[in-house]
């Protein structure tokens, strides 16, 4: 019965895009687990039961909070499902904050990526394009290296296929479209039939492995591994981190009215969920500032 309340959870959930692997692998090993007890329904000491055979507390908090999703869907269709309490077996763990690069930072490791050798190759001109890019747009660096010569439009570029399997459009500032041309200009006379924008010197596609190493590679040479300013060492997706925690920085500055331009920068990055947004809000101290001057505004009795 469980199994069944699983399938039905899964499809939904897969129907919004969700791949959902591991997920599904925990709610089939709970369904079993609670088959074996003769349960058609959820109950609160089985969750609790089977999440506490996993070996480290993550992932015990990983496994129950799996389940509650699942109870809260089942309930719904039926009133004896019991729903566990949240923080029962402890709380998420807390996301570590990001590195943010300052504009130096940016502009060295800018630099070093057109220094590669060889340097009379399009290797330097294809990394130094590619960060830039992830550091202007905020792409994943999924999303850019699975671009192809079609997903440029003249109203930006069409991102398919992304972490949640939906496309959008994301929109390029005139400078990006430049520096975006200035590339192709090199890449278009290298003899390849591969169709992916960004390519190595061999002509095909770059894979992740590859940028890491070089992304590795330019941090050290730079001076940022290990990473200055007490941070965690950079890591390729804090251009994205960067590029949302900067753009919610002018928004501040200007005055703007962040809670009605945060949605517009969640639906530009691709975020499935606005919290995931809201996140970046304490990434930085300008911006904690902000959300300090806010609150003392409010108790005040300043606040619009």
């Amino acid at each position: 019965m469980i199994m069944q309340i699983v399938d039905a959870y899964l499809s939904i959930r897969r129907s919004a895009g969700f791949e959902l692997q591991v997920p599904e692998y925990l709610l089939r090993s709970f369904a079993r687990f609670a088959a074996k007890r003769g349960q058609s329904l959820i109950m609160t000491k089985t969750v609790i039961d089977w999440a506490s055979q996993a070996p480290s507390s993550g992932q015990r908090v990983h496994r129950y909070n799996i389940v509650i999703r699942l109870a809260c869907y089942a309930k719904l269709e039926d009133l004896q499902h019991e729903i566990p309490p949240r923080g029962l077996l402890g709380n998420k763990k807390k996301r570590k904050p990001p590195f943010i690069f300052t504009q130096e930072e940016v502009g060295q490791l800018l630099t070093a990526a057109c220094q590669l050798h060889p340097v009379d190759s399009l290797q330097p001109h294809t990394y130094s394009t590619l960060f830039a890019l992830l550091v202007c747009t905020g792409l994943r660096i999924s999303e850019a290296l699975n671009l192809t010569l079609d997903d440029i439009t003249i109203d930006g570029l069409m991102i398919r296929d992304t972490k949640f399997k939906k496309s959008r459009l994301v929109p390029l500032h005139q400078t990006v479209q430049l520096g975006l041309e200035k590339y192709l200009v090199y890449r278009n006379d290298f003899p390849t039939d591969d169709q992916h924008i960004f390519i190595s010197i061999s002509g095909k596609g770059l894979v992740h492995s590859a940028v890491q190493w070089i992304f590795v590679k330019i941090i050290k040479k730079i001076g940022m591994d290990p990473a200055p300013r007490g941070w965690r060492r950079p890591r390729i997706h804090d251009f994205r981190h960067t590029f949302a925690c900067r753009t919610l920085e002018v928004y501040q500055k200007e005055q703007d009215n962040i809670d009605r331009h945060i949605v517009a920068l969640s639906a530009y990055m691709g975020h499935t969920n606005i919290s995931d947004t809201y996140w970046y809000l304490e990434s930085t101290p300008e911006l904690m500032q902000s959300i300090a001057k806010s609150c003392e505004s409010f108790w005040q009795g300043d606040a619009s």
